[in-house]
């Protein structure tokens, strides 16, 4: 059970971490 949370966890930050760096490239894309 730990060892699932965990994964899953990790795949939660790994998928909010690529989110936010597709945000960020949309964003400053479009600022400039």
């Amino acid at each position: 059970m730990v060892r699932w949370t965990e994964r899953s966890h990790n795949g939660r930050t790994i998928l909010w971490w690529c989110g936010w760096h597709v945000e960020a490239k949309f964003s400053s894309s479009s600022h400039f």
